[in-house]
């Protein structure tokens, strides 16, 4: 049985691994290569971070155990044991709220670290035009 689980994000670094093998001096620009750093060492670890942030795990440890005592598996799904019972437990409530809370919490560093990677991947592309 699974919680509310939320999708963790994944990251290739074999790009920038390659990059840090062909050294950054194929770069010109200074600036750039202080913002592909800052994404790959800063943004994308804090990233990961807040993912796996120990009192998050607990949230999916209490759904886990909540759901085992108050669900039954069926072939369409998870349906409540009690269900009146179950939209006036309290505990329960509180639990969803929270991971509503987690997940707008996450939503918004995920978007934010998408828009610092496409300011970075434009970045890239104005130097390589400066090139061409």
């Amino acid at each position: 049985m699974m919680g509310l689980g939320f999708a963790k994000t994944i990251l290739s670094k074999s790009g920038y691994e390659m990059l840090k093998n062909e050294g950054f001096n194929i770069m010109k620009s200074k600036n750039l290569k202080k913002e592909i750093l800052d994404l790959h060492e800063v943004t994308f670890p804090l990233l990961v971070s807040s993912e796996n942030n120990r009192t998050l795990n607990l949230l999916d440890e209490e759904v886990f155990l909540n759901q085992r005592h108050n669900f039954r598996d069926t072939d369409d799904g998870r349906v409540p044991l009690d269900y009146d019972a179950l939209l006036n437990d309290h505990y329960f409530n509180e639990i969803i709220r929270s991971c509503r809370g987690r997940e707008m919490i996450l939503n918004t560093k995920k978007e934010q670290t998408l828009q610092e990677n496409n300011r970075v991947l434009q970045l890239i592309r104005d130097e390589l035009k400066a090139k061409s």
